[in-house]
């Protein structure tokens, strides 16, 4: 290690122990929350615009009036960052779920198998409820919309009771050095946020599984009890909880003799420490647009920042000049008419004048300006055009002329070919989600805990059955669903793809995703499913435990196809012969149980043989030729069938 003087090595706080560690580093985190607090203020910026000038704060509740003259403001606007960015969420986040297919080069069957295993158990975690989100896809999105408003989107992974979570945290809670993450790759990470004091005296100090002693639970403990955030924001808003401030640090390793550190301070004082050996930190981030210089991110409500604000100032404008000059004014003289019998309202406005006066005479310049309109629908469309959003989608309208499925598919892929980075780096989100979910199921798992993951109790895939090096896979996204989201889209494309061959029947009622079919696709899923897990058990028997169990399947042809798909899959992934016997044995098996079906369904349709005077039997009818791997099935082409 290095040699460093008393000044240079106060600086390295990863260095330090205990208390003195403890305040160094909370030190540091302050310091970098006081220099760039004009980050909190940019991102809530960019969430006024989002949500149409009503957020106070970027903590509690964000739909709280400013102030009262926010109130007496006119409400009309045009909100094109809005529009944008749930136009942006829903054609590149909402039409997909990706996952992560784990490659392998020149690896051995037992790898080959485990990859499989990894898919699987990476596609439990995002089928996991996580916090208020329904699975992990969904938590997902999220973050992507975050990306759209402030700088960034952020997931945290970490592993609890042997449990991966995900959950969503915000950008401006994270702080770097902004000389040292110049290049984009700090060493160092800083996470400020708010805990319930209970949530944190149960984690630090009252969890049994914590390997401390009393006399450590009674100081943390106190400490807990003792602090409170310094966020004044936080305060105001705080009624059933008592928050505090949690103050969580990363340092990662440079070299395998040297790992990193990872602390928890509270108030200046530790709550938890231990190494660091990842060489990432817990977070997945996406950024809509990357600092050319830096850490941080740009999001697209900022990019358009200056149209939408200039747009919403000259709408404002023409609203108020419209309620000036668009209420008819009746004049009459003192005395002629009681006041009571006069009735106000927003259309017509009673003006007197003096008795024995001429009256006035008005001249009503028309409400609406035709520069100021012009110039309004400039802005609207420089928007669209600056950011790339499709303004046609955004305000759900047809462009002109554009009516044939063909061009309308063309017309999207415009949009889609700006954003095409943007998907990329929703889809490298999702690799870097696997990998940290990885990660926590190898850390949990050497800590002693039982890591498990499944779409359910009876998929659960054990991490003692995979437990593998992440490098030695290759980590992809499947490739995403290139269909239209929009149903008539769907079905045209769909009706194309099966008249012209390329899908079948079944494929085709797939693709479509009625509802209606949702029960019958259970229905056909649930035999796969099952054989699924049986071949596998076949595939990952050891030699000598390989067991053969035949079950006679209710939809013999699609059990054929996968049966024979997982043998020659196992061929070509040169699995040991006795379990390639065994899924040989299977689709044997089935073979024959087709051929003897289709015999017996061609005896029972052939016509009766014809009785002739002082003759024997007439000569059978011609069998009917069956295909190969079961009965004869209607080719593609044609017009789609009947729902």
């Amino acid at each position: 290690m290095a040699s460093y003087s008393k000044a240079e090595q106060a600086e390295r706080w990863w260095a330090l122990e205990g208390d003195e560690m403890a305040y160094k580093a909370f030190q540091i985190a302050m310091d970098l929350r006081k220099d760039q607090d004009y980050r909190e203020r940019r991102n809530l910026s960019n969430l006024s615009m989002y949500q149409g000038n009503t957020a106070s704060s970027l903590y509690g509740s964000s739909y709280t009036p400013r102030s009262k003259e926010l109130e007496a403001e006119s409400d009309l606007e045009f909100n094109v960052s809005r529009a944008g960015c749930d136009t942006v969420h829903a054609e590149i986040a909402g039409r997909q779920k990706p996952m992560a297919k784990f490659q392998t080069s020149d690896a051995d069957w037992k790898i080959k198998r485990k990859a499989k295993k990894l898919e699987k158990f990476c596609q439990g975690i995002l089928r996991q409820h996580h916090g208020q989100f329904l699975n992990g896809w969904q938590l997902m999105e999220s973050a992507f919309l975050d990306a759209c408003i402030f700088e960034a989107g952020v997931v945290k992974t970490y592993y609890n009771a042997g449990k991966i979570h995900y959950e969503r945290h915000y950008s401006w809670e994270l702080f770097v050095d902004p000389v040292e993450a110049r290049y984009g790759e700090p060493k160092n990470l800083y996470h400020i946020y708010q805990m319930d004091l209970d949530c944190a005296l149960y984690q630090f100090s009252e969890d049994p599984s914590l390997d401390i002693s009393d006399e450590e639970r009674e100081k943390i403990r106190r400490c807990i009890l003792s602090s409170e955030t310094t966020n004044k924001d936080v305060q105001a808003m705080s009624r059933n909880v008592r928050p505090i401030e949690i103050v969580e640090c990363w340092r990662l390793r440079i070299s395998e003799d040297e790992p990193g550190k990872h602390v928890f301070l509270c108030n200046g004082k530790l709550l938890y420490e231990e190494d660091w050996t990842r060489d990432s930190f817990p977070f997945v981030r996406m950024r809509w647009e990357q600092d050319r210089i830096g850490y941080y991110g740009k999001s697209l409500v900022e990019q358009g920042a200056s149209i939408h604000s200039a747009l919403t100032k000259n709408i404002k404008k023409m609203d108020e000049r419209f309620d000036l000059c668009g209420s008819k004014r009746t004049y009459y003289e003192e005395g002629s008419v009681r006041e009571q019998d006069l009735e106000a309202n927003e259309a017509e406005v009673f003006v007197p004048y003096k008795k024995g006066a001429v009256p006035p005479t008005e001249t009503r310049p028309s409400p609406i300006n035709e520069a100021e309109l012009n110039w309004t629908q400039f802005l609207g469309g420089s928007w669209y055009e600056y950011t790339g959003v499709s303004e046609a989608k955004a305000t759900a309208r047809k462009e002109p002329g554009v009516t044939a499925g063909v061009a309308i598919r063309t017309v999207n892929d415009m949009q889609t070919v700006r954003f095409i980075n943007r998907a990329k780096m929703y889809e490298s989100a999702y690799v870097e989600l696997a990998q940290q979910s990885i990660i926590c199921a190898k850390e949990a798992y050497e800590a002693g805990l039982e890591v498990k993951a499944g779409a359910s109790k009876s998929d659960e895939i054990d991490w003692a059955d995979i437990d593998v090096d992440i490098d030695l896979f290759d980590i992809q996204i499947a490739p995403a669903s290139s269909l239209p989201s929009d149903p008539a889209g769907r079905m045209q494309m769909t009706t194309e793809l099966y008249s012209s061959g390329i899908i079948g029947v079944d494929t085709y009622k797939q693709l479509l995703g009625w509802p209606d079919l949702e029960k019958t696709m259970n229905f056909l899923t649930s035999q796969r499913n099952y054989l699924e897990k049986l071949f596998d058990k076949i595939l990952d028997a050891d030699e000598g435990e390989v067991e053969f169990v035949y079950q006679d399947p209710n939809n013999k042809p699609d059990a054929l196809l996968q049966a024979s798909q997982c043998y020659f899959d196992a061929m070509y992934d040169e699995a040991p012969e006795v379990n390639q016997e065994a899924m040989l044995r299977w689709v044997n098996a089935l073979t024959k149980q087709l051929e003897m079906e289709a015999a017996a369904q061609a005896a029972l349709a052939a016509p009766p043989p014809e009785m002739g005077m002082g003759s024997d039997l007439g000569e059978p009818a011609a069998r009917a030729p069956v295909a190969a791997g079961g009965p004869p099935m209607q080719g593609p082409g044609g017009p789609p069938p009947a729902m």
